[in-house]
């Protein structure tokens, strides 16, 4: 009977030092979307019968994505990448300047397919922060004139979404920071307004469960953050608790089956020394009588 015991309670100490290894690993950030078109091929593809092109180009052995939406009235869409909450996305960007003023191209991200998203106005003397509501009306955030894209320069723009929580940096420099209701998931695009520009080394890394790292710990000169995150969370789970579920069953990753394996066995083992404790018990009780 205690050589029982002591099998069940050797199961459940394991099971418990098991499970925040499991939770610790599902608390990384993943990498859902990743594009260098090195492979001469690309699932961005242009989304609206208003655009104009995108083909691969290479250049130096560097291959990249080379929108053309120049000409008057004239622009250049593409939706792409995972529906996210929480993300990091990052690229390179280079415009050819045909109009001054006039032309611009942009970085789009919580985006649904009616182009109603937040929105990273790269102007070759400027950069915009807006959200678009799909119908002609923006919110403009913010205008910087520190930034901008022009001819023949590869920049480096990082994206950082947290709640509704939003953080641009250009070439290792913060550009803005703003908050907003409007969304908070969705995809990722880019558009050019009479313009051409390239696009290269894409990626986007995706946060569940409020495990995104602060943004001022991975961007230097940045202050302290509030934290919304748990709120927004909550507004999230309540939304579409039922589609987390069904999503969490039909698609269980390496960690989650484990953790759930871990959880079963350390219940079993709780059920297992409980049931020994109780016969242990009734014995003695007889043993007595």
């Amino acid at each position: 009977m205690k050589k029982a015991l002591y099998i069940a309670l050797a199961v459940l100490v394991l099971t418990v030092s098991i499970f925040p290894i499991c939770s610790q690993a599902a608390a990384v950030g993943e990498v859902v979307y990743e594009e260098n078109f090195e492979n001469g091929e690309t699932d961005i593809s242009p989304t609206s019968d208003k655009t104009g092109t995108n083909v691969i180009k290479s250049e130096d052995g560097n291959h990249y994505l080379h929108f053309n939406g120049y000409g008057e009235n004239r622009y250049s869409l593409s939706c792409f990448g995972p529906y996210v909450a929480d993300f990091d996305f990052s690229f390179k960007i280079r415009q050819t300047i045909h109009n001054g003023s006039w032309s611009y191209c942009m970085a789009l991200f919580h985006i649904d397919w009616n182009v109603n998203a937040y929105r990273v106005d790269l102007y070759e003397d400027h950069v915009r922060l807006v959200f678009d509501n799909g119908i002609d009306d923006e919110t403009a955030f913010g205008s910087y004139d520190s930034f901008g894209v022009s001819n023949d320069k590869w920049s480096t723009v990082q994206v950082f979404g947290r709640g509704n929580e939003y953080t641009v940096v250009m070439d290792g420099e913060l550009v803005g920071q703003f908050t907003s209701d409007e969304r908070d998931e969705g995809n990722f695009g880019f558009c050019g307004w009479q313009t051409e520009f390239d696009v290269d080394d894409i990626k986007i890394i995706e946060y569940v469960d409020g495990t995104a790292p602060p943004v001022n710990s991975l961007v230097d000169g940045m202050g302290e953050e509030t934290d919304n995150r748990d709120i927004i969370e909550n507004e999230r789970e309540s939304r579409k608790m039922l589609d987390t579920l069904i999503d969490a069953v039909s698609s269980l990753g390496g960690f989650a089956i484990l953790l759930y394996i871990s959880l079963a066995i350390a219940a079993l083992a709780v059920i297992v020394i409980v049931v020994i404790l109780i016969v242990s018990a009734i014995k003695k009780r007889r043993k007595k009588e």
